[in-house]
């Protein structure tokens, strides 16, 4: 199961508190402070890593701490360090700062609901702190505390037996929110049980669960495709219906996965009493979620072309392209007709 939207609390190490402590030995009368300074807490850091595929973690486990350093010692020892904690993210996470006061609104905005669906008054104030991308990136996220000085520290002249040391100082604290958007190439859109599924099994490894019915898909399935010696990441993305970006069926849960493709295919079922109307449902939930998605390279695709004639399929696909002023590819996911195509086309464009 995909995991794609954690909210965690770090707190990193606090350091160890400076020793008071002084000189105990035979024929040293007079031997003075010699307490030691504490330790430092723990850094926290998060590290990119392709060994993780989700944030199932984070889901599971809300807070997470580093070690706090050790206190100092006498014979004027310092306390040990306390350990860094590395969490480890996948590529395509994005590092958000979680700021828990609500939002003033005007009077009476507890009651309106936002465009999301949310309630204006809760929303949430949030920084984007980093984006992981590739393998081997790593950010301090928190710093760990400083160990506090023992009493040699203190000892002056006129004060030569300080009975007081300085405390350690504790770790920074921080809500974060993590959220993780695919990195693949081309995301394929369309509403569901148009044939998305079936696709990327067809021209990749990929074995996505597939049947006859609605919301098949209830995760993102990522594929491998080699064009021309060109490789390729396709994702499939379900949950796409009328509302979707509003909050409806799954899709505003995986919208954000396709934000970052270089191409859409859009795929639709040939079969449709109004293609049209189809078509033009997802392009406004991709309108409704990010000017970035609407603008998006684009391929559409009326899928399962093996259930009509050849020529009615090429009318088909020459009335809606009329309609929408777009190149329409007619193909069968089942038997590989025009897939082929689709993906020559595909490469010229990525």
């Amino acid at each position: 199961m995909l995991t794609d939207e954690a909210t965690i609390k770090i707190t990193a190490g606090k350091g160890g508190g400076g020793m008071v402590s002084f000189r105990r030995e035979k024929y040293v009368p007079k031997g003075g402070p010699d307490g030691g300074d504490g330790g430092d807490g723990g850094d926290i850091f998060l590290v990119c890593t392709n060994n993780v595929h989700t944030l199932v973690d984070y889901a599971r486990k809300k807070s997470w701490h580093s070690q706090n350093g050790e206190n100092g010692r006498s014979k004027r020892q310092k306390g040990a360090d306390g350990e860094n904690l590395e969490l480890k993210v996948p590529p395509g996470t994005i590092i958000k700062t979680q700021n828990s006061q609500p939002k003033a609104g005007p009077p009476g905005a507890e009651n309106l609901k936002s465009q999301n669906g949310g309630i204006n008054s809760n929303q949430e104030d949030s920084e984007v702190l980093y984006d992981f991308t590739k393998e081997g990136e790593r950010l301090l996220i928190a710093k760990g505390g400083h160990g506090g000085w023992g009493n040699i520290h203190f000892a002056t002249a006129t004060y030569q037996s300080p009975t007081f040391a300085k405390p350690g100082t504790p770790g920074e604290e921080k809500n974060l929110k993590l959220e993780l958007k695919l990195l693949a190439d081309v995301g394929i859109i369309g509403l569901p049980n148009s044939g998305k599924s079936t696709l990327l099994a067809r021209i990749s490894r990929a074995k996505p669960k597939i049947a006859d019915y609605p919301f098949t898909t209830l995760e993102p399935n990522l594929g491998m495709v080699e064009i021309h010696a060109k490789q390729f990441i396709f994702a499939d993305i379900p949950g796409l219906i009328e509302g979707a970006s509003k909050g409806k069926g799954l899709g505003d849960k995986f919208l954000r996965h396709i934000e970052r493709t270089k191409v859409l295919v859009h795929i639709i079922d040939i079969n449709s009493q109004n293609l049209e109307n189809d078509y033009n449902v997802i392009r406004h939930e991709l309108a409704e979620w990010s000017k970035t998605l609407i603008n998006k390279k684009e391929l559409i695709a009326l899928n399962k072309a093996d259930t009509l004639e050849s020529k009615v399929a090429q009318k088909t696909a020459q009335d809606l392209q009329k309609l929408i002023s777009k190149k329409v590819f007619v193909i069968s996911a089942v038997s590989g007709q025009g897939v082929s195509d689709l993906l020559n086309e595909l490469s010229k464009i990525s």
